[in-house]
């Protein structure tokens, strides 16, 4: 670890502070073994009945119970739970949402990881007409699935339960 210590500033008052920097190698460990550090506590949750317990008070969906119809929202912890479970496919036929934030994240860590070796790369796009665009089209996804049952969650549970 190095220590730096610095005194004063522009305008002549004294400012006493320690700057602590940790090597750049620990740094890199740290992040290369972030993302198995997070799928060994995903496993410890999955198998330790934690999640069956989180799933029992999650609370249903008022909007739901109201409406009829299916929020945003809906569908999002099942999604997560069959993701979880290893089943992608059926976590993107519950919702969406969770599959789309774990890309980004995985390509943000991407680019995380190849800055800290001084790589610059872009995976994800800048520009802020690709995420209106994607956001238009995941709200037209949110309403189309309120009209078409095959596309509505609760439905999915009744064709995989029989």
């Amino acid at each position: 670890m190095m220590y730096n210590r610095n005194i004063g500033t522009a305008n002549g008052e004294e400012r006493k502070y320690i700057r602590v920097t940790l090597p750049r190698n620990s740094c890199k460990i740290a992040l290369i073994l972030l993302p198995f550090l997070l799928i060994a506590a995903a496993e410890l949750l999955l198998h330790s009945g934690a999640l069956d317990w989180l799933a029992g008070i999650i609370p249903p969906c008022s909007f739901n119970e109201m409406t009829g119809l299916a929020c945003p929202g809906c569908g999002m912890t099942r999604s997560i739970f069959a993701l979880l479970d290893g089943r992608p496919l059926l976590s993107l036929r519950y919702n969406p949402a969770p599959i789309l934030l774990l890309f980004a994240l995985i390509c943000g860590y991407a680019e995380l990881v190849a800055k800290s070796f001084g790589k610059q790369i872009r995976i994800l796009p800048r520009k802020r007409a690709f995420y209106i665009t994607a956001l238009l089209l995941l709200c037209g996804y949110y309403l189309m699935r309120n009209f078409i049952p095959p596309l509505f969650p609760m439905y999915i549970d009744v064709v995989t339960a029989n």
